[in-house]
């Protein structure tokens, strides 16, 4: 297909696209999505024709648990979307595994999914009762299928002090292309159950994190933990500062990041492009992206870019000032 590229320098999308799963976990961020109107599949691919206009050439649908909930309509756009030489990557918790996934599996190039725990009791604290032997089976069944498979460990208040366990288990039983850990964050059931960790919970995590994935002959990357290199070598992080990425909701609001729940442009309104620059003009997205007062002194700023800004949102409802979790701040300066 021959299209006019425009390019606006968004070469990923994270699509929220539903909020639905047969789960119900402690920490989950989607649930503040489930009231909000899901985009029917021919939406979605007109979208998705608007992001081979601009650039975009990664797609990841999440959720919530897409492969659940929309799987017809999640192998359609994965297919459509492949046809316009967009890579896509899916999230799934594997507690399903419907009819069809062999098909999936063609037009995925990363399955995504997470582990919480590293037997049924640990588990199923996090994830309900009567899950993980359904994860387990299923998971062996999708890594048969799909060529490459991302483990992702949130880190919550329940796990932070065996999260090493999991992540010997994810290494040594799931044997994944990768794996990723994520601080749980204080909004969604997380905020409920006030199961996201406190700093002093996750530095602990991250030290064990640590030891493990150098036993372990490993790195695992650390998603919104912009400092975590700076504890242990073996873990790998980045920050959001600077980055080329859209995260859209299941309506198609775009979102200042998909944790903290504010949008400042609708993409199935406006098309993609137009709400592209409504959003890089907002005065919350250009807050976000610059860096915290609370940080610009700091001597690890070079190396950490000021902390995760929606954390800082999600705990003091300003995203101008320090990280909550990073380990090198006091109290006072955040």
């Amino acid at each position: 297909m021959s299209i006019e590229l425009v390019d606006v320098g968004v070469d990923s999308v994270i699509w929220l696209f539903t909020a639905r799963c047969p789960l119900n976990c402690v920490h989950c961020y989607a649930k503040m999505y489930l009231l909000e109107p899901e985009l029917g599949i021919r939406d979605a691919k007109r979208i998705v024709d608007e992001f081979a206009k601009v650039g975009v050439d990664h797609l990841h649908i999440t959720g919530g648990d897409p492969v659940a909930t929309r799987f017809r309509d999640l192998l359609e756009l994965a297919r459509y979307s492949r046809s316009l030489g967009i890579e896509v990557s899916v999230f799934t918790s594997c507690i399903a595994k419907p009819t069809g996934v062999e098909e999936l599996a063609r037009y995925v190039d990363t399955l995504f999914t997470s582990v919480d725990g590293y037997d049924a009791t640990t588990f199923e604290s996090v994830r309900g009762p009567n899950t993980w032997k359904k994860f387990v089976e299923n998971y062996r069944g999708f890594r048969k299928l799909f060529s490459e498979v991302h483990v992702n460990i949130a880190v919550t208040k329940l796990n932070h002090g065996y999260v090493d366990k999991v992540l010997e288990f994810a290494i040594h039983v799931l044997e994944p292309d990768s794996v990723s850990v994520i601080p749980a964050m204080n909004c969604g059931r997380a905020r409920e159950t006030r199961s996201y960790v406190s700093r002093e919970e996750f530095l602990k995590a991250l030290k064990l994190l640590g030891d493990a994935a150098r036993r372990l002959g490993v790195e695992v990357a650390c998603w919104c933990t912009p400092f975590a290199h700076l504890i242990d070598n073996h873990l790998l992080s980045s920050s959001c500062r600077g980055r080329s990425i859209v995260d859209l909701s299941p309506s198609g609001r775009i979102l200042v990041c998909d944790v903290m729940g504010i949008s400042v442009s609708n993409v199935a309104e406006l098309g993609f492009r137009k709400a592209f620059e409504e959003y890089a003009k907002s005065e919350i997205v250009r807050k976000a992206l610059s860096i915290p007062r609370a940080c610009r002194g700091c001597r690890y700023l070079g190396m950490c870019s000021g902390g995760c800004f929606a954390r800082s949102y999600l705990e003091f409802g300003d995203v101008d000032v320090g990280d909550p979790l990073c380990p090198f701040s006091t109290p006072s300066s955040i």
